[in-house]
């Protein structure tokens, strides 16, 4: 009997070492991904501005439907008029999800003049994109998991503004 009890508490010891890789300790946390930037501002901010946001879209504006809330993952923090510069962040989401992993295909800069907020397309105009290269087509941007983006940085220039989606002014 002694002999069984000794072995019943030997293989409960080595189960118990084998099954307890971490203990009770926390998993690592992975972080969402994110991105942040400074906007720049050239030119004269044009007098009837309502508002001015930082969007991303997830997938590319090809028609006026592509400017839907299915498609919007980032609506940023309000850009105060006549601003020069702004620093903004992912962190500041008004639509409080968390960025998976991929490629998203447009982040701009947008003004409406409407006196409320509107999600249809004539009602926005963009005045400044993220582009990755010198000239003012959007670039998609790639989070990637645990990665938060710095330097994702957008130039707005009042007086040579980027082509317009389809479905705008």
């Amino acid at each position: 009997m002694k002999n069984l009890a000794r072995v019943i508490v030997i293989t409960f010891v080595i189960l118990l070492l084998v099954s307890c890789d971490g203990g009770i300790s926390p998993r690592p946390v992975v972080a969402n991904p994110g991105f942040g930037g400074t906007i720049t501002f050239s030119g004269d901010w044009p007098e009837n501005v309502q508002r001015t946001l930082v969007v991303m879209f997830k997938n590319p504006l090809l028609t006026p439907e592509d400017f839907s809330i299915t498609n919007i993952r980032y609506i940023g923090s309000e850009i105060p008029y006549g601003s020069q510069t702004f620093q903004y962040n992912s962190d500041d989401n008004y639509l409080d999800g968390e960025f998976e992993p991929g490629d998203y295909a447009y982040l701009a800069v947008a003004q409406s003049t409407t006196p409320t907020l509107s999600l249809e397309r004539g009602d926005w105009y963009v005045i400044g994109v993220y582009t990755n290269s010198s000239e003012q087509n959007p670039s998609a941007l790639t989070l990637t998991e645990g990665v938060q983006l710095t330097g994702i940085n957008i130039t707005c220039d009042f007086n040579n503004p980027p082509p317009q989606p389809p479905g705008g002014n």
